[in-house]
Order: structure tokens, then sequence, then C-alpha cells
């Protein structure tokens, strides 16, 4: 039994070695390696071809459309006066970096192209996920240790923390995102942080200062771990006198801030190389609304409530119930904590953080939850109760195990989840529901302006400002009696369009568009392949932006009948001279159904 735990720790690392090779690397077509790095995973791993290879910080080698796909560098580079910065810290490219410099020396000797993109590279962000996630699960077991938590509970709790959770999808499936590494840093934080309090090892405060500045170079607003302080001393008497000593430690402490301020400055060179200026706000048009916060929607809410998509750390709250016996100082210091926590991440413009699974920041914290966990087990005296709480435990399990593959396969929305969708999904796993659910509920950093930029109803009687008559019928399928409505079938691909010409003047900022109509379908599930199109083209010739938002957010068995539809959508700023904006429906699949009410109203965003 004394080597359960760490047996535990590399089976959990060959079964994700296993999956990463098979879905990550090789995936359907043989080629999903190409994609390893993805999402906001570009942004973190562009700083290393930009130093090492191309020696570029404007990043125009991403504009090698054999290189990268197009619009490759469109979500992480943001404007910074008349040049780009990467919107993105460089923490995640630091630990990355020995893996990358593996990469380019293999491809030297191998044939394949050094260019920071071919198959060397992906690979070497995912080893190096699969690398930070072993690193992560062997500090939480040695954490474990130093609470005394017994083998078969640390063993217990490492598989629940690993596949219980959506922790194994961003280490083996999207490990070009910063959650692993910053798993694997929290983890260690917090075993040298429990050390430097119980042995009163004042030395450590340098290994434990160094990991708060990498942790916060991956993501800044994760510093707050540091008021976990208290929590990890475990009483206030010694955590009172280890602070007092280290006053009197000046030397001890001018020699644990040297790696925090190397890693400092390279954050503020990149910066300069990229801008011209040390120190760059890069989330320009993001940030936390404290005023607003969603802590409901994020902890309960089916959009991407955290005890929702992630249930098994509700049962790890269950440890506030010993901590209370036993160390009230550990359950105000955790409660405060947690409570922060909470607050903060749901006060982020976005709580939800768009298209992921589940909420993912709270992966970076993590190791925090497998504490709780493990004083949950570990507190459980009767084997009865044992046996209730551990089946609960699998039941959890497997219930993420079930989520994790339904959004590997696009059954749960990555993005625009409700209650409904959440029940009509709930356990499925067969293909016919994979991509049936879409929607679209935008949400905004600031406030809608008072005053609308467009306005306009059509329920099709006569002719509107802005409005062609392309598809318009007259019959009798809405309240018996003759009237106009949009007619989409075989013969009628496109609705009316609505178009307003020049709003490049007004889109130079972001717009939040409001849509809503009325439909009803013919055919079974005839508006499922059929889209809400906004398109902005320069001119009346190119195209400059296209979004094309489902009509049916779920299937419906009921089709014959009227039902609302409302969409809420942010666009993106358009700065194209002579600009015109264009809304209608389309139906590529020529199904029938019928589309009226049609109300289109515009914000700016202040």
């Amino acid at each position: 039994m004394q080597k359960l735990s760490l047996a535990t720790v590399f089976i959990l690392l060959v079964i994700c070695m296993y999956f990463t090779a098979s879905i990550r690397w090789k995936g359907e077509n043989n080629a999903a390696w190409k994609e390893i790095v993805s999402s906001d995973g570009k942004g973190y791993y562009a700083y290393l071809p930009a130093l090492f290879i191309y020696h570029d910080f404007n990043f125009t080698f991403l504009e090698n459309k054999k290189l990268v796909p197009d619009g490759y560098a469109s979500s992480f580079l943001v404007p910074n006066g008349n040049r780009k910065v990467d919107k993105y810290f460089c923490g995640v490219a630091v630990l990355q970096a020995p893996f990358f410099m593996m990469a380019q020396g293999f491809c030297k000797f191998s044939g394949y192209a050094n260019d920071g993109y071919s198959m060397p590279f992906q690979l070497s962000v995912s080893i190096a996920a699969l690398a930070y996630l072993l690193l992560g699960l062997w500090f939480l077991r040695k954490l474990l240790l130093s609470f005394s938590i017994p083998e078969w509970v640390i063993a217990w709790v490492l598989v629940l923390i690993l596949f219980g959770t959506n922790l194994f999808y961003y280490a083996c499936i999207a490990p070009s995102m910063s959650h692993v590494y910053s798993f694997a840093m929290m983890a260690m934080f917090f075993y040298y942080s429990k050390r430097m309090f119980s042995e009163s090892l004042a030395k450590l405060i340098i290994p434990v200062v160094s990991l708060l500045a990498i942790i916060a170079l991956i993501r800044p607003n994760n510093m707050i771990v540091v008021l976990l302080w208290p929590f990890f001393a475990e009483h206030s008497s010694r955590f009172v006198t280890f602070v007092k000593e280290m006053k009197s430690k000046t030397k001890l402490l001018l020699y644990a801030c040297i790696v925090p301020i190397l890693l400092i400055c390279i954050q503020l060179l990149l910066w300069y190389q990229q801008t011209g200026h040390w120190v760059v706000w890069s989330y320009k048009g993001e940030g936390f609304d404290f005023g607003h916060s969603h802590w409901m929607q994020s902890l309960f809410g089916f959009r991407k409530g955290l005890f929702v998509y992630t249930p098994l750390l509700l049962l790890s709250l269950l440890a506030f119930v010993p901590l209370y016996k036993n160390n009230k100082y550990q359950f105000k210091s955790v409660a405060v904590f947690l409570f922060l926590l909470f607050y903060i991440t749901s006060s982020w413009w976005n709580w939800y953080f768009g298209s992921s699974f589940g909420l993912r920041p709270y992966i970076d914290f993590y190791p925090l939850f497998a504490v709780l966990l493990a004083f949950v087990f570990a507190s459980l005296r009767s084997n009865a109760l044992k046996s209730i709480v551990v089946g609960i435990s699998v039941l959890l399990l497997i219930i993420s195990g079930i989520q994790t593959y339904q959004y590997m396969h696009f059954i749960i929305h990555p993005e625009d989840m409700n209650f409904e969708k959440y029940k009509y999904v709930f356990l499925k796993t067969d293909d016919k529901y994979r991509g049936v659910l879409a929607g679209t509920n935008d949400v905004v950093y600031g406030k809608l302006s008072m005053n609308k930029a467009f306005s306009s109803f059509n329920d099709f009687e006569q002719e509107k400002n802005g409005w062609n008559s392309a598809s318009i019928v007259r019959c009798n399928e809405r309240d018996a009696k003759p009237s106009n409505m949009l007619l989409l079938d075989n013969e009628h691909e496109f609705g009316a369009t609505y178009r307003v010409e020049h709003v490049d003047g007004f889109m130079k900022q972001p717009i939040y568009l409001k849509v809503s109509l009325s439909k009803r379908e013919k055919e079974p599930n005839a508006g499922a392949n059929s889209y809400l199109v906004i398109a902005v083209d320069s001119a009346g010739t190119k195209t400059k932006y296209w979004n094309g938002n489902v009509l049916n957010d779920l299937p419906h068995d009921d089709f014959d009948t009227w039902r609302n539809l409302q969409f809420e959508i942010s666009l993106p700023p358009i700065h194209s001279k002579n600009a015109n904006l264009s809304i209608y429906v389309w139906n590529p699949n020529k199904k029938r159904f019928y589309v009226d009410d049609m109300r289109i109203e515009l914000y700016s965003v202040e």
C-alpha cells in the first residue's frame, strides 16, 4: 500500500499517453497533430518560433498561408498603436521552451521543416503538456502525503482529479492551452508553501516566490493564490511567527526576488520588442466587471456552470465539515479564498470564457480541490459511509467521462448551452446527437448604447426601407388568416435581405446585434442547417466579414408550429471603406419553412 499512490501516478500517465497518441496525434484522419497548437494556445506558443526561428516580433511569419491557416493570428494579435502585440503572457512559452528547442534540434537532423509548425514542433507541445501533467500529479501526491492522507485516498483522488474533471481534456486533447501548466505550478507552489510553514524552512521562500512568479506569468490573476498561505500554515500563530521571521531576513528576501525579477523582465522585453513600450495592456477591450458578477451562472448555470460540468468539485466542498470541526483557522482561510476565487472568476466580462469544456480557469486551482477532496475521504470513519461517498464519486466520475466524450464529439455545444439543451443530450453518446445543438448569445465588455445605431421591424405586410422583397409570399400559415411572410424552400434559398450601406462610420468600434424572428417548419428540423447570416462587404464586392448562425438551437419533434428565435451577436470592428452590412436568412438545404416578424437592432458598445 505504501507505493499505491506512486504507482497510480505512472499508470495515469501511461493512460494519458495512449489517449494523446490515438486521439490528439492520430485522430480519425491520421493528421490530428496538425491542430495541437490551437485556440488560445496559438498565442501562448507564438513567442517561441518568433524568438528562436524567425527573429520577428511583428509576427509577419504568420502571414504565410502555407505555414499557418488564414486568420490564424487574428485571435491573439491585437492592435497597439501602429503595431500589434500578442495579447497573452509568455509564461506558457517559457515552460514549453525546452521542448521546443528539442524539436528544433530534431528537425535539423531528421529532414522535417524547421518552421515551428511541422510535426515535431506540434508534438513537442503535446509532450510538454504530458510532462507537466506528470509533474503536477507528482507534486500533488507529495502535497497530500504531507497532510498524512492515507495511500488509498491519495490514489483515488489522483484518479478523480484527472478523469473526474476537465483536466484530462486540457492535458491530452487541448494541450496548447495554459491550464495543465498552471496546474503543475500550483501543485508545486502548494507543496513548497506547506513545507515552508510546517517545517519553518525560511529558505524555501526562494522556490515559493519563484513559482508564484511563473504562475503570474501564465495568468496574472492567479497571483491570488498567495492568499492560501494561511491555509497551508494551518495555524495563525505559525503564520504570524513566520511573517515576523521573514521581516528579519532581508538578505534572503532579496535573493528570493532575483528569479521573479528575471521572469518579469522577459515579459517586459517581449512587450518592448513588439511595441516599443516596456509596459502594455494587451487585453484592450476586455476586463473585469466587479459590479456585475455572474457567480450563480458561473457555479450552477447550464451554460458553463462549474458544478454542472465538473460535479465532482461539489463533493470536495464537503471538506468544510471536518475542517470546521478540526481546524477553524483553515476553514476560514479556504472559505475566504474560494469566495474571492469564485467572485473574481465570475466577474470577467466573458464569464463563461468562450468556446471551452466547462469553466476552464478553475483547472489551475484543482490541486486545492484535490486537497479538499482528500480531506473528505480521510474524514470518513464507518465503512458504510465510505462506500456511499466512494460510490457517489464513481458516479460523478462516469458522468464526467461521458461529458468529456460528448464535448469531444460535438454533442455538448462549446459555448451556448442551457437547461433545455443539457436535458436533451444528457448522457447521450449516439452519433445522431453530434452537432445538433446551436445558438448565439454573445456577451460584451461594456454597456450597450441607449441609442440604437439602427433598428428595423418587418412583418412583410408592406415595403420597408433597407429591405428587398425576396421570397415574400401571402398565405394562411399564421392565425388562419392571409398574411405576408417569407417562404424558404427549394425555390427560395434566400430570404429577404436587410441592408445598411456605408456602415464603416459606426462599425469602427464593436457593434452588438440583436435579431429576433418567428419560424414555422413544414418539415422536421427544416431549419437545422439553415442560417441567419450577417455579412459585411466593401462597396458591394469583396466580403470582409461573414457569420452564419444556425436557426435551430436544438431539434424539435413538434415541427409544424411557430417558434420565436433570438440571436445576440457581437460584431468585430470593421475598418474597410464603403462597407455595407447585410442580414438575411439562408436555406442551403432548401427544406420548407416560413419566417415572419423579423426585428433587427444594432447597438454601439460604450
